[in-house]
């Protein structure tokens, strides 16, 4: 030895055997909000924060809509509001002659939020005269009365969401304004297109990479495919697993929900994906001060994944003591659209769409968590997507500590070791049932460098449908 001699010590890492970490609850979300930075990722885990970072729309809608089924660490995009918005036109309730407009105002292309105005008239009269009360929350609450003695017609009256109301007195301007009139209407925020939720959800491809994305608003069939294309490229380039959740169009106020389900299915009819669930219809939910609003579902469904274990259906009912019993989505007191039945939820599921349902006794939960695959496709639900996902990321992160390793016996038979690793501690779990890692021999790796690594995991089957089958039995009766 070159040194006197002596003790040396020395730690060689990989004897426990750690991997990266597990990464199937990890979920986002992009969408159009009223506040923060375009394109930029945030990490959201309360409601407090994601009400003073984005202040309304509907990436906030949903994140308090996942958050109140799970409380978990989001990953959450606001996407460029490149199609504006729409003013609306007031309608008025009842007999005044003048006439209410709204206008954006000086500099300002698009409103700021969506909100549900209505104007009350407190005191008749003309501008000058005359006074109101504005609500911004389609009339639950009002604020403060507004006096117009020190105005004349026409009076531009500035709105906190950048648009104005114009007040104008009718040619006789007395019966302009009557006390009890009320106006409504509602401006609608900006929205984004696929070009830009496609722009945002680049920021992925480097960072933060997560397990599913929540797209927030509603998708048309042609969104649905870019989607689908957006994940393959993902996978290809990025070696890394992903896959999404849609809400579909919503019904229209001019359609029965048997029309919304015929063409919404004839869309799906054309529409084939493992990567891709889409959403239909959405829930009642109750609020704080009493009222009850119409929420989309994709947000719910996106809350229960992250609550779910990779191998469960986001439809069962027992948690077992896995999770605190009740309700799965809280608050809910029926489904959307109004009157739909569970033949009709029925047809939608087997559109392979995902659906809520009422269970007597239970409440609200997923009827299903489907994926818009095939019916000969193995990722038919969501639950299977998630395994496959898990497992092909835990063992393609253990197969990477093997590059450029020598392929003699030592080498194959650690290879072989390091890929059955984390499945064994997946079948430890009870998210598989069983695998199998073959390396098939004969492979001639001198002349391609390349091992083929085959390996089968076994699901956790599903129980969705339970016959339980009764008969009488005499005890005295043998025939």
């Amino acid at each position: 030895m070159p040194t006197l001699p002596k003790v040396t010590t020395a730690w060689k890492s990989g004897g426990l055997g750690l991997g990266p970490p597990d990464m199937s609850a990890v979920s986002a979300k992009i969408g159009p909000a009223e506040a923060g930075t375009d394109n930029q990722i945030y990490i959201v885990s309360s409601d407090d924060y994601a009400r003073t970072t984005f202040k309304s729309g509907p990436l906030l809608d949903d994140i308090l809509d996942h958050l109140s089924v799970r409380k978990s660490l989001l990953l959450v995009i606001p996407s460029e509001k490149d199609q504006v918005g729409t003013v609306g036109e007031p309608v008025l309730t009842g007999t005044g002659t003048g006439v209410l407009t709204t206008v954006l105002q000086t500099g300002k292309d698009s409103p700021l939020r969506t909100t549900d105005w209505r104007v009350k008239i407190t005191v008749g009269g003309a501008v000058g005269t005359m006074k109101f009360r504005l609500s911004s929350d389609g009339g639950v609450s009002y604020g403060a009365e507004v006096d117009t003695t020190e105005e004349t017609s026409p009076y531009t009256h500035a709105l906190d969401d950048d648009t104005e109301a114009v007040f104008t007195d009718d040619t006789e301007p007395e019966g302009s304004w009557i006390a009890g009139d009320i106006w409504a209407w509602e401006n609608t925020m900006g929205t984004s297109s696929t070009t830009t939720i496609l722009a945002a959800l680049d920021e992925f491809k480097y960072d933060r990479r997560p397990a599913y994305v929540q797209i927030c608003g509603e998708a048309e069939p042609a969104f649905w495919a870019s989607l689908d294309v957006w994940a393959g490229t993902h996978h290809d380039s990025r070696e890394r697993e992903i896959w999404f959740i849609v809400n579909a169009v919503g019904k229209t106020a001019e359609q029965t929900v048997d029309e919304w389900i015929t063409a919404l299915t004839a869309d799906t009819d054309n529409f084939f994906s493992e990567r891709v669930c889409i959403c239909a219809g959405g829930l009642k939910v109750a609020t704080l001060t009493g009222t009850v609003e119409e929420h989309r579902l994709a947000a719910f469904i996106a809350g229960d994944v992250a609550r779910a274990r990779v191998q469960q259906s986001i439809g069962k009912l027992r948690n077992l003591g896995e999770f605190p019993e009740g309700a799965r989505f809280p608050g809910a007191t029926g489904l959307l659209p109004d009157g739909i039945t569970e033949a009709q939820i029925l047809v939608l599921d087997h559109a392979r769409l995902t659906t809520a349902r009422f269970h007597e006794g239970y409440g609200y939960f997923p009827t299903n968590g489907r994926i818009m695959a095939s019916v000969t496709s193995d990722f038919r639900y969501v639950e299977t997507r998630r395994v496959a996902d898990k497992a092909l990321n835990l063992c393609r992160a253990a197969a990477y500590a093997y590059l450029h390793s020598e392929a003699d016996e030592a080498g194959i038979a650690a290879l072989q070791g390091g890929v059955e690793f984390p499945l064994t501690g997946m079948l430890g779990d009870g998210e598989i049932t069983g695998y199998e890692v073959v390396i098939p021999l004969g492979q001639d790796i001198f002349s391609t460098s390349a091992v083929d690594v085959e390996i089968a995991i076994i699901p956790v089957p599903i129980m969705r449908w339970i016959h339980l089958k009764f008969r009488l039995r005499n005890p005295f009766f043998s025939g």
